[in-house]
């Protein structure tokens, strides 16, 4: 059974071999990106089963908009719909804590997924490493709605 839930501090590191192997690893982004320093005020979210963490994603301040992104999953996990539960566990944690609006730039798998869930596209999507990214933002109300 997939547990979802808040990560906690001392499991970042294992979050973070996870999130090098999908964006360095799979995707050619440079290692140094893929870290969220303190300022921003980062909130981990996980995906385990059986104790083992298999998926994660992050939130984060960035010019006073809260981000999301480091979204990443066990390449032997995807297609299952864990990470549409995780980005669903997640922006309800978030939204109910008061946040209204969330923007990211999305590869195409997390564009299909956070369409989903209720998030438009604000921009075209440009080249970014190994693939593209689109701007999108999802507010509380078209994620209640979805």
């Amino acid at each position: 059974m997939i547990n979802y839930r808040k990560a906690n501090q001392n499991e970042l590191e294992t979050i973070m071999s996870l999130v090098v192997r999908t964006f360095t690893g799979e995707q050619g982004i440079p290692k140094e990106l893929n870290y969220l320093p303190q300022e921003k005020e980062p909130r981990w979210y996980c995906a385990e089963e059986n104790g083992h963490i298999i998926g994660a994603v992050a939130f984060f301040r960035d010019r006073g908009n809260w981000h999301a992104g480091r979204f990443a999953l066990e390449p032997a996990y995807r297609g299952r719909h864990i990470g549409t539960n995780l980005a669903a566990f997640a922006l309800r944690d978030m939204f109910d804590s008061g946040i209204c609006e969330i923007v990211m730039e999305g590869r195409p798998a997390t564009v299909h997924i956070l369409t989903k869930l209720g998030a438009e596209t604000t921009g075209k999507e440009f080249p970014f490493y190994a693939s593209t990214c689109t701007p999108m933002r999802l507010t509380c109300e078209r994620f209640y709605e979805a």
